[in-house]
């Protein structure tokens, strides 16, 4: 995770991984989808969808 503190600042030790269920707008049609992205307390970065629910 060194290229995080290199790219959005911070301690590399303070970023984690983190994951949650989120509901996401496919165009006027909501749908769940697992979601991950990093985050050092308060700032969250690299969002990505894992996986449609």
């Amino acid at each position: 995770m060194t290229g995080l503190s290199e790219r959005y600042g911070g301690k590399m030790k303070d970023w984690k991984h983190s994951k949650g269920i989120g509901t996401i707008d496919r165009g006027g049609r909501f749908q769940s989808a697992e979601v991950h992205w990093f985050e050092n307390g308060e700032r969250k970065v690299g969002f990505k969808i894992k996986e449609w629910l």
